[in-house]
């Protein structure tokens, strides 16, 4: 589907004729907020759905990633990340041959206490020691790129390629105008969690498995290999 196709399948879904009850520009919001939640259903089942690469080589024992990754009031992000999933080593950005990956710690105290390789710390990538010259890989959930106005009557804006579950999208913004309306509708809701079922039942099983992605520990070691 398309984000044309997800609105029209709202408007049905809500049954709403009076624009001024609910106007455009709500009706987009609500899908725009569904769709995030749609994303986040995704990646808290899957993470690799979207992953996507960014390469930094880092200069000591630090690096920001604000003008990449991360924005700020007066720098944009090139490639704006909603979630970073893990850090690894690679030879170069060029031939992504992946070295192992770094374990994470959840602040600086805990780096400095070499319970981890690294942590992020606002917008700062923080390590145990000097990483100067070497490049790593970071694998992160990018923000969407579909605006608002994308849902809308006869856009064609590409979603992703988990086709099947767009109706969910919709769905999750009919959850947000049940909630305007003051009308709960049981049989929408049921219809959600069949949904919901169907994305997860296809993200843990029906997509290919054999690929799979694992990590182990090295013994002795804090840093983590991909078998």
């Amino acid at each position: 589907m398309n984000t044309g196709q997800v609105y029209d399948l709202f408007r049905s879904l809500i049954d709403e004729p009076d624009q001024t009850f609910l106007t455009e520009a709500q009706a987009q919001t609500m899908l725009d907020l569904g769709y995030r939640e749609f994303r986040q259903t995704v990646t808290d089942i899957d993470t690799e759905v979207y992953n996507t690469r960014f390469f930094i080589t880092p200069t000591g024992r630090s690096f920001d990633l604000v003008g990449g990754l991360f924005g700020s009031t007066a720098v944009p992000a090139t490639n704006p990340a909603q979630r970073l999933i893990r850090v690894g080593r690679v030879d170069s950005a060029a031939g992504d041959n992946l070295s192992f990956y770094l374990v994470p710690t959840q602040n600086p105290v805990q780096v400095e206490n070499m319970e981890g390789d690294y942590c992020l710390s606002g917008t700062r990538l923080i390590f145990t020691g000097n990483v100067g010259g070497n490049t790593y890989r970071i694998e992160y959930i990018p923000e969407t790129t579909i605006t608002p106005a994308s849902w809308a009557t006869g856009n064609l804006t590409f979603i992703d390629n988990l086709t099947a579950s767009h109706p969910l999208i919709a769905l999750y913004a009919a959850r947000y105008y049940m909630i305007r309306d003051g009308a709960p509708n049981t049989v929408l809701l049921a219809q959600l969690e069949t949904k919901e079922r169907g994305l997860k039942e296809y993200l843990t099983v029906g997509r290919a498995t054999d690929g799979s992605h694992y990590i182990a520990p090295q013994i002795g070691y804090s840093q983590v290999v991909a078998v």
